[in-house]
């Protein structure tokens, strides 16, 4: 579909998209931007990309799709250039960020912002890097495409049938909606695996704990080990429907706090374990 593509950042998400990329078509044409062009020497050397260049000298020219694949306050920084490039032309932009309200705002409010469609894949790893790159990362994933008002039909399909060339089921949701929903289902849960990962590492201050962690735990925090500079990103990103899912999360905590101490743990507490038990097994 699109034969010459520019990726600004080649960490998991974006070494991960080059690499499914050349495994479909080895003749697309890659450029890569970094502020550190040095992270990209690994990606020259197994041809995932022809060329690498300074984030200074981003330019879309030529280009068929540029994908923004950075924490996500650098990636609005890097929408508005794209949008304001004079060589943009027939370029579509597309960014693979967990927050899209600020993206699409911006997109919908510059005379370019038809370019711009909005997506994130529902994909990654608490591993960052292009190191930990592969090729698969979107194959089954769901990718959520977030429109913004100035975008015509044929952008937006040609971004889905994109995804879905890539192995991944698409979904078209609004930003807001967007952002509130992932709030529960991805930030919430990474930080509440930060606080129990915190309370452990209080508790081994003076204690050797780790005799005491199992696989719950291990799997519990697991993507508590991501990146700080993209989750510090998303904080600011998606700050109120955060600390409203965190509010929601205290309320239900407190719920259960309250059946326990008032002795309903085998009424009420069982049909609460069943019923979130029942909830997890029917999404796989």
């Amino acid at each position: 579909m699109f034969r010459r593509v520019a990726v600004l950042g080649l960490g998991l998400l974006g070494g991960s998209l080059c690499r499914a990329l050349k495994e479909i078509d080895p003749s697309v044409d890659i450029t890569a931007f970094a502020r550190d062009i040095s992270r990209l020497s690994a990606a020259l050397a197994d041809n995932t990309i022809g060329r690498a260049l300074p984030m200074d000298e981003l330019s879309p020219a030529g280009m068929d799709l540029a994908v923004i694949a950075s924490p996500v306050l650098s990636s609005i920084e890097s929408l508005k250039r794209l949008l304001d490039h004079p060589d943009l032309g027939d370029c579509i932009v597309i960014d693979v960020g967990s927050v899209k309200r600020p993206l699409v705002a911006l997109a919908a409010g510059h005379g370019r912002g038809g370019r711009f469609v909005g997506c994130h894949p529902m994909a990654g790893s608490e591993k960052s890097g292009y190191e930990h790159s592969n090729g698969a990362l979107y194959r089954g994933a769901s990718v959520i495409i977030t429109p913004n008002e100035k975008n015509d039909e044929k952008t937006i399909e040609a971004v889905d049938r994109f995804w879905r060339s890539l192995g991944s089921r698409t979904v078209r949701c609004d930003a807001a909606a967007h952002d509130g929903l992932v709030a529960l289902t991805s930030h919430v849960p990474h930080l509440a695996a930060c606080a129990l990962a915190d309370l452990a590492a209080g508790a081994s201050v003076d204690t050797d704990i780790e005799p005491f962690i199992g696989s719950g735990f291990r799997d519990l925090t697991r993507i508590a080990m991501g990146s700080p500079d993209m989750w510090a990103d998303i904080l600011a990103a998606n700050g109120e429907n955060i600390a409203g899912g965190i509010d929601d999360l205290i309320e239900k905590l407190e719920y259960i706090r309250r059946f326990i101490k008032e002795g309903r743990h085998d009424g009420e507490g069982r049909r609460f374990l069943e019923r979130a038990g029942a909830f997890r097994r029917s999404i796989g």
